[in-house]
């Protein structure tokens, strides 16, 4: 986790730089002693590799629009690209497969390198633990998130069937047993019965 300085921009853009001009160093000044040092080495076994079988480099001195994207690729190894146009074994090979695939891992080595810096930078930031802890939020099952929580009184809220206008409070225990039960029905009133009652 970075510390508190480390998370002021510029500081975090200085780290995301360094990170680029020497493959692995952003995570080296964040104490992340594995990150930085696996990068280090699979930048410069990349760029070591392309350099053996002569990989052709881009360079800035052209109009051509993937010529120009190639050389933003090679720049991304920041000191290697440097070091591979100084020592470079007899200039680009590209007649032959290997040479192609020397131009390939240029590209790559440079690709991995600025996704490495960028890492860094989000680190010394604090956005990498930010994002960590939103997955873990989103990986919560929500059965644990409310155990925790203030309890709704709304959920709380359990309405008996007698409280619920139309519904009968209890059923008689035979119906909860599949027993039929008989409705009483009483029989019509006779007319003499009305008059009875009439007067």
């Amino acid at each position: 986790m970075p510390s508190q300085e480390n998370r002021n921009p510029l500081a975090a853009l200085l780290i995301g730089i360094l990170g680029w001009l020497v493959p692995g160093s952003g995570h080296l000044l964040l104490r992340q002693w594995g990150r930085g040092l696996g990068v280090f080495c699979t930048v410069a076994a990349m760029a070591g590799i392309a350099m053996a079988v002569r990989g052709r480099l881009f360079l800035l001195a052209t109009n051509d629009f993937f010529d120009l994207l190639g050389f933003a690729a090679d720049c991304g190894m920041g000191i290697f690209f440097y070091i591979a146009q100084k020592w470079s074994n007899g200039g680009p090979d590209v007649a032959h497969a290997a040479g192609d695939y020397g131009t390939r891992f240029f590209a790559a080595a440079g690709v991995l390198n600025v996704l490495a810096a960028v890492d860094a930078y989000r680190i010394a930031r604090g956005q990498e633990e930010e994002d960590e802890g939103k997955e873990d939020d989103a990986d919560t099952p929500s059965s644990h998130r409310t155990e925790h929580s203030d309890a709704d009184p709304a959920s709380e809220l359990q309405l008996s069937p007698a409280g619920v206008p139309g519904v009968p409070p209890e059923l008689p225990a035979e119906v909860s047993r599949g027993e039929s039960i008989a409705v009483k029905q009483e029989p019509p009133a006779s007319d003499e019965t009305k008059r009875s009652t009439e007067s």
